[in-house]
């Protein structure tokens, strides 16, 4: 019978930064700062095709611009195709 040796960890200060100024900072256990950043990250971003009221509220009526992602190799790394 073999026991297995708990991966080393350390505990990450993640922040999360909208724009210049830091919105909220987490503590995350993790192997890795990466591993830590990504916990922070599934639990905290989500995207979704818009809506044609999303563009009219937000775009048009709210001022928000359209970011444009040039869409490299390190930009879709979760496989998911949701362009339907």
């Amino acid at each position: 019978m073999t026991i297995q040796q708990a991966k080393p960890t350390r505990i990450y200060a993640v922040e999360v930064i909208d724009g210049i100024v830091t919105t909220s900072t987490r503590l995350v256990r993790a192997p890795t700062k990466l591993q830590a950043i990504n916990h922070v990250r599934r639990a905290a971003i989500h995207a979704r095709v818009a809506s044609q009221d999303d563009l009219l509220e937000m775009a048009m009526n709210g001022g928000i611009k359209v970011e444009d992602c040039r869409g490299g190799p390190e930009d879709d790394d979760d496989g998911d195709d949701d362009e339907t």
